[in-house]
């Protein structure tokens, strides 16, 4: 920059006296003419179609997320409901556990977009969930091994009732955080 400002001042007696060439103002004038008459292309189209395009690709990105969290759950609930050996009763209170515990996941997700310390707490319940779900699996197998057994069958609704009730509670504590 100080050769540049050096360059200025050694040279400013020629640069101060000199006009512009002959017929420069006609010729600048030509083209602010000729630059006025082009037609304008339309660059918004393009920014449009390039957010639609980031929008969609976010989107996917969220709906992956998603599903891959919440899928290996998915699947262990849906073949908790292939087992045969289970009596309709028993299939029937899996059922219904299973259809509360996939509307308060719903709840929770809705409530972990908006915070980052109910997301992390999303992310552990998941994991415990998972968690309960491969016990209930184990219980059921030993079932299919041992059908009838009373014991067997408590243990699996208990089960279903701690995810529940574990949902419960994270609920009425994110909704009381979120309140106060």
């Amino acid at each position: 920059m100080k050769r540049l400002e050096d360059f200025i001042e050694e040279h400013r007696v020629e640069m101060d006296g000199a006009e512009p060439g002959e017929g420069h103002f006609e010729r600048f004038a030509l083209k602010l003419q000729q630059d006025a008459d082009r037609p304008r292309s339309q660059p918004g189209r393009f920014y449009v179609l390039k957010l639609a395009a980031v929008i969609l690709v976010l989107i996917t990105v969220g709906v992956i997320a998603t599903e891959f969290m919440a899928g290996s759950f998915m699947q262990r609930i849906f073949k908790t409901n292939e087992t045969s050996h289970l009596t309709p009763e028993l299939k029937e209170a899996i059922q219904y556990y299973n259809d509360q515990t996939l509307d308060k996941l719903g709840q929770l997700e809705i409530l972990a977009r908006t915070s980052p310390e109910v997301r992390k707490m999303q992310a552990t319940v998941l994991r415990d969930l998972n968690n309960l779900d491969a016990a209930t699996n184990d219980l059921q197998q030993s079932l299919g091994e041992n059908p009838g057994n009373e014991r067997l069958q408590a243990a699996i609704i208990q089960n279903q009732q701690m995810k529940e009730s574990i949902l419960n509670t994270i609920l009425q504590n994110v909704t009381s955080l979120k309140t106060n």
